[in-house]
């Protein structure tokens, strides 16, 4: 019952967190601060949206089924669902990147309060705190609702229940 598209859309998300995750690894500059900030909340919007955009199809046409009503949904629709929230992210990604770039901050550290020797360290900042206040709660939007779709979905027949992969 898996549509091949929205599972290789699934699978580029995971390709593009992975991405961020070892780019993060690397020395702060203006081109990893702004490729990681991209990578990460793309490829979790990629890799999310999907899964969730078919869940809740899948809830809709049993919810219809339980009242003997017919539900037509259509791969089109689903896809677009996804391209429009997809589309909305990276517009949000583009000001962010236009307006205020993250880029490598130093952060003064003082390890113990009898030392001497202050450490330097780099992290990737914004100016503005809210551009990543916005994607941490776009984040945790699509974990809650990802939540609340796999706890709507748990009594569904095993052959159309993805509720448990849904909170790993």
């Amino acid at each position: 019952y898996a549509q091949a598209h929205l599972v290789y859309l699934i699978l580029f998300g995971f390709f593009l967190v992975a991405v961020g995750a070892i780019i993060t690894s690397l020395a702060p500059t203006s081109g990893v601060c702004i490729a990681r900030t991209w990578l990460v909340n793309l490829g979790y919007t990629i890799e999310l949206v999907p899964l969730l955009v078919k869940i809740s199809a899948i809830n809709r046409i049993l919810a219809a089924a339980s009242k003997l009503k017919r539900v037509k949904i259509s791969r089109q629709s689903m896809f677009r669902q996804v391209g429009i929230i997809i589309a909305m992210v990276a517009t949000f990604l583009l000001v962010w990147t236009l307006v205020d770039p993250a880029k490598p901050v130093e952060e003064y550290v003082l390890p113990d309060t009898q030392g001497f020797t202050v450490e330097v360290r780099l992290k990737c900042a914004s100016e503005q705190s809210f551009w990543a206040i916005v994607a941490i709660g776009w984040q945790a939007l699509l974990l809650l609702v990802a939540s609340v779709l796999a706890f709507q979905s748990r009594d569904v027949a095993q052959e159309f229940n993805e509720s448990q992969r849904l909170g790993t």
